[in-house]
């Protein structure tokens, strides 16, 4: 099997000098000025509430009972980067808090058997 030439692009924006060459140009990219970039980076910022997000206290409160109560909890994650990194953070905090959890992902030969349909044709995931 043959693999298609790699042409790289390299953008034409001009790296944020105060970042550095790569994350500049990273940020420069994104369209953030030296400003924005600076708000972006800014550890003590505030982000969006997920508490804001249906049914999340409901969520919440199901994952607080099932710890007071010992229950087992399991955990999946999907196979890329932030949903092993989300799989991960999670099962850490349950641990911290003595909570029985079990983390999960699917492979991706497993997670490209489950989305196809008997016919062959591709099924769809959000």
């Amino acid at each position: 099997m043959r693999t298609a030439p790699r042409r790289w692009e390299v953008g034409v924006h001009a790296p944020l000098a105060e970042y550095g060459t790569v994350l500049g140009r990273v940020l420069a990219a994104r369209g953030l000025d030296r400003e924005s970039a600076a708000a972006f980076l800014d550890p003590g910022a505030s982000y969006h509430d997920p508490l804001l997000l249906p049914d999340m206290e409901h969520a919440v409160a199901v994952i607080r009972g099932a710890v007071a109560e010992g229950s087992r909890i399991a955990v999946y994650g999907d196979y890329d980067a932030d949903g092993v990194t989300a799989c991960a953070m999670l099962t850490r905090v349950l641990s911290s808090r003595h909570a029985a959890s079990r983390a999960s992902s699917p492979s991706i030969a497993e997670r490209a058997a489950s989305t196809s349909s008997r016919d062959g044709r591709a099924g769809c995931v959000s």
